[in-house]
C-alpha cells in the first residue's frame, strides 16, 4: 500500500475527536486489505519480535519517530524496551559515544512508527502512533492484513503473548496497566520460610489459595460462585507486605495459569474513578487472577465506594478472582466492605508481634551472622521482654538489628580502641528506640486531644452545617 511521507504529520494536525475517524478513513481508501483499529496497551509487537514470535523492519512510508531517555545500570530493565534490530537483546547506544554498552544506556520508547511485520508466512502492516492529550497520551494502532481473520488472529495473539508476560508484576496506575519488571524482581527474595508471624495466617492463606486455583471443576460442579477474598488489617510493619510477597512468589511458582495484578492506585488526572476500577475488574476477568489491593482504605473512598461494590459483587461473574488487601485503618473501610462475606470472605489480624515471636525474628536474623553479630539465646530474650522491645512492630525490630550493626561497625572507626560488643550495642539502640516509640505516642495524642478540643461551632462550618 502506498500512503502520503506527511501521513502521520496531517494525522496529527487532525482534532482528537476525529483524528482515529480519519486515519482509519484514509488507510482504508489506500489499500484492498482490512484494516484493524485499537488502543489497548497489550498490542505491543517490540516483545513479541523479541521473543522470536514475527519479524519487523521500520518501514520508510512516514518518519519514524522514537524518544529516548537515559537508565542507569541499577534501575534499567534491558530487555523490556530492547531495540529488536540489535542481535545482542540487551545492546544499546551510548549517549555520548553511540557505541554500543551493556550498561548505562538510552531506553527507546517508539512514539511513530510504520512496520512491516512477517508472521506465520503473512506479511502484515503496522502503524503505531501516541496522540497527545490534554491529561494523557492515548495509543493509537492499526494493522493492516490482506484479510480480517489473518488480522484479528494476529493482534488477538500479539496481545495474549503480552498478557501472559513472564518476569512482571502486572501494576494499575494512572489509568492503566503496565508490566512491572522491577517490583517482581524486589520481591524474588520475599519467602514464607523468612517470614514471622503471630499466628498460622501464612499456612493457612497458602492452604486456602492453593485449594482455591486447584478446585475450578469442584465450583462448578456444585454451583458455586469462583471467587475468594482476604483482608489483612493491622497497624503498619508487621508483616502484611512480607506475606503478600511471599504468596506472589509461591503463586507464580506453583500456579503459572494465574496473572498477579497489582492495583497501586485509582487517581488519573481527566479519568474518572468508576473509569478506572472498571478497568482493573475487566482486566482480572480475563483469567485466573490474584488481584491485590494494598491500603484498600485509601483506594476506595466515599466517592468511588457504590461502584467499587458494585464490581466486587455486583451482577458481573468475577469468576477465578482472588482478591487480596491490606489496611492499616480497618475502621476507616465501610462495614459492607470489612464485614460482609461473598466481598472479603475473611479478616486476619496482624497485631503487634507478642514476646515469642519477636524472639524468632531475632534469632531468624542472627543465625547466619559472623560470631561477632550472634545474638546468644540469653540476650535475646533479655531484649525481647515485654520492658524491653513490647509494642515493636516487625519493622521495628528490623531497624534495631540494622541501627545496632552499622553503630557496631562504626564504633572502632570512631575510636582507637576495639569494636564494642555487639550486644552492648543492641541494648542501647533498643533503649533509644523505646523512647523514639514513646516519644511519637506523645505527639499522636496530643494531636488526637487537639483535635477533640475542636469546639462544636467549628466542627459544623468544616463540615458545612449552619
Amino acid at each position: 500500500m502506498t500512503v502520503s511521507a506527511d501521513f502521520a504529520d496531517d494525522a496529527l494536525r487532525t482534532p482528537f475527536a476525529a483524528l482515529a475517524y480519519n486515519v482509519h478513513r484514509d488507510l482504508c481508501r489506500s489499500t484492498s486489505g482490512t484494516v484493524i483499529q485499537g488502543s489497548d496497551r497489550l498490542f505491543n509487537v517490540v516483545p513479541f519480535a523479541a521473543a522470536g514470535k514475527c519479524r519487523l523492519t521500520v518501514s520508510d512510508r512516514i518518519h519514524a519517530h522514537s524518544t529516548f531517555l537515559w537508565e542507569s545500570a541499577n534501575t534499567a530493565n534491558k530487555s523490556r524496551w530492547a531495540r529488536f534490530e540489535e542481535t545482542d537483546a540487551s545492546a544499546q547506544l551510548d549517549a555520548t559515544t553511540s557505541a554500543q554498552r551493556n550498561d548505562d544506556h538510552l531506553k527507546e520508547t517508539p512514539v511513530t512508527l510504520w512496520y512491516d511485520v512477517e508472521w506465520e508466512g503473512c506479511n502484515l502492516d503496522v502503524l503505531l502512533m501516541h496522540i497527545p492529550r490534554t491529561y494523557d497520551t492515548v495509543k493509537l494502532y492499526h494493522v493492516i492484513a490482506d484479510s480480517q481473520d489473518i488480522g484479528e488472529r494476529f493482534v488477538a495473539t500479539v496481545e495474549r503473548f503480552n498478557a501472559e508476560v513472564k518476569d512482571a508484576i502486572w501494576v494499575f496506575e494512572k489509568g492503566q496497566w503496565d508490566p512491572d519488571y522491577l517490583l517482581y524482581k524486589a520481591v524474588k527474595n520475599s519467602t514464607f520460610d523468612n517470614l514471622v508471624l503471630a499466628s498460622d495466617i501464612k499456612r493457612t492463606i497458602k492452604a486456602d489459595l492453593d485449594l482455591f486455583f486447584r478446585s475450578r471443576d469442584f465450583y462448578a460442579r456444585y454451583d458455586i460462585a469462583w471467587k475468594r477474598g482476604f483482608l489483612l488489617a493491622g497497624p503498619p510493619g508487621n508483616g502484611k507486605s512480607h506475606l503478600i510477597k511471599a504468596l506472589i512468589n509461591h503463586i507464580q511458582a506453583e500456579h503459572p495459569e494465574v496473572t498477579i495484578l497489582y492495583v497501586k492506585a485509582f487517581v488519573a488526572r481527566g479519568l474518572p474513578d468508576e473509569y478506572q476500577i472498571s478497568a482493573v475488574f475487566k482486566r482480572a476477568r480475563n483469567r485466573p487472577s490474584l488481584l491485590i489491593f494494598e491500603d484498600l482504605d485509601s483506594l476506595v473512598s466515599n466517592d468511588n465506594r457504590s461502584f467499587f461494590l458494585n464490581e466486587v459483587d455486583g451482577l458481573a461473574a468475577n469468576t477465578g478472582i482472588v482478591m487480596l488487601a491490606t489496611t492499616n485503618h480497618p475502621e476507616k473501610l465501610d462495614s459492607a466492605i470489612r464485614d460482609r462475606p461473598s466481598r472479603f470472605d475473611r479478616t486476619f489480624a496482624f497485631d503487634l508481634p507478642a514476646a515469642e515471636e519477636r524472639l524468632r525474628f531475632i534469632s531468624m536474623w542472627s543465625e547466619n551472622k559472623d560470631d561477632e553479630l550472634k545474638v546468644p539465646d540469653a540476650v535475646a530474650r533479655e531484649i525481647c521482654a515485654d520492658e524491653v522491645t513490647g509494642g515493636f512492630s516487625f519493622a521495628y525490630l528490623k531497624e534495631l538489628m540494622l541501627a545496632s550493626m552499622i553503630t557496631w561497625m562504626h564504633s572502632a572507626a570512631d575510636s582507637n580502641e576495639d569494636k564494642l560488643p555487639f550486644t552492648d550495642v543492641l541494648r542501647k539502640q533498643a533503649q533509644l528506640l523505646r523512647e523514639h516509640i514513646a516519644k511519637n505516642k506523645e505527639v499522636e495524642a496530643a494531636a488526637a486531644a487537639a483535635k477533640e478540643a475542636v469546639s462544636p461551632e467549628v466542627k459544623k462550618n468544616k463540615t458545612g452545617c449552619c
